[in-house]
């Protein structure tokens, strides 16, 4: 038994017998996990562009204005708020969860490109 996307199949031999049926349905598996794939890629990237905005912001405050950096809801003197950067904590992301992000970002990628290539090996593409 060989599995290729999500559908199984048995080998005949040295060559591969599939019907006009089965190919559809290899076609159609592969089709549903690129899309699937492409949504988790969408997905990390959304992510990590929001991650990467919020620490654009702390770092940019960082750089200017240090002394303006403060947390969320956190009162400072007032000849340092003009310029306020204010920093939630609790959205502040641990940088071992940023760095799964871009791992799980790297191998959808892979799996993505993996899918395409069997996609365009049947003729299909726009993959």
């Amino acid at each position: 038994m060989r599995e290729l996307g999500n559908v199984r199949y048995t080998p005949i031999a040295e060559d591969y017998f599939m019907s006009d049926q089965d190919n559809a349905n290899l076609i159609g598996g592969l089709m549903l996990d690129y899309r699937k794939i492409s949504e988790q890629v969408t997905s990390f990237r959304a992510r990590a562009s929001q991650i990467g905005d919020l620490y654009e912001k702390i770092g940019a405050g960082l750089k200017q204005h240090p002394e303006t950096v403060c947390s969320q809801g956190v009162g400072i003197d007032t000849r340092f708020s003009s310029e306020r950067v204010s920093v939630d904590p609790s959205s502040v992301i641990p940088i071992a969860e940023i760095l799964s992000i871009t791992e799980n970002l790297r191998t959808a990628l892979l799996k993505q490109k993996e899918l395409a290539a069997s996609l365009k090996s049947f003729n299909i593409p726009e993959y």
